[in-house]
């Protein structure tokens, strides 16, 4: 009977034996679920980092061409203005040289009336001339020594 009792108490502390060891199967799997989870975390929050790395990079990079673009619209801004100062002094230029062309032409109207009465009056003093040689013979004579 000793000998059932001690294989009894035996069978019970496998039992026992048996179960802690599923229960401790059961805890080991867990912890290996957990320390999975916990790897699969890590790993989503580190490809989390590298891609704020890269939209904090990305994000730099807009704003420093934002930046470029603020000073590129500056200096058009500039050459615009710039242009149109220069459209209006090309039409006030335009606009000088009409009127210079405008008293060219009336001074070369001018100088062609006067040179054409210089030419009549020439012309009068050659005739006038011409007439008084023919009338006085004398004044020929005079004329030619």
């Amino acid at each position: 009977m000793e000998t059932e009792k001690a294989e009894l108490a035996m069978k019970e502390k496998v039992y026992y034996l048996e179960k802690s060891e599923r229960e401790l199967n059961l805890k080991l799997l867990e912890e290996q679920k957990v320390t999975s989870d916990l790897k699969n975390e890590i790993k989503d929050q580190e490809d989390l980092m590298a891609q704020m790395e890269r939209m904090d990079s990305e994000n730099k990079r807009l704003n420093h061409n934002m930046n470029r673009l603020k000073e590129i619209e500056f200096k058009y801004q500039e050459i615009q203005q710039s242009e149109d100062f220069l459209h209006g002094r090309v039409e006030e230029l335009e606009q000088t040289e009409n009127s210079l062309r405008e008293t060219i032409s009336v001074i070369e109207q001018s100088s062609i009336v006067k040179e054409k009465k210089m030419q009549d009056q020439i012309n009068r003093l050659g005739e006038r001339f011409n007439t008084r040689t023919i009338l006085h013979p004398v004044m020929r004579m005079h004329m030619t020594d």
